[in-house]
């Protein structure tokens, strides 16, 4: 079985938005949460360095 890696991720770093219902709804739809990988960064930027780091973590 393959493994799934997830990625949340909010817009703002000030803490006025949380990632918390984003994690909730991936380890539903069962992700591990230990595969569950957070960013807090603009989407206006490219650099999101937890998702950039996804393919390096994916196993094969």
């Amino acid at each position: 079985m393959a493994t799934l890696l997830g990625h949340a991720r909010v817009s703002k770093t000030d803490g006025s938005h949380v990632r918390d219902l984003q994690c909730d709804a991936l380890a539903q739809a069962g992700f591990d949460t230990e595969n569950i990988y957070e960013d807090a960064a603009s989407g206006r930027k490219d650099n999101r360095p937890r998702l950039a780091g996804l393919p390096e973590r994916a196993p094969g």
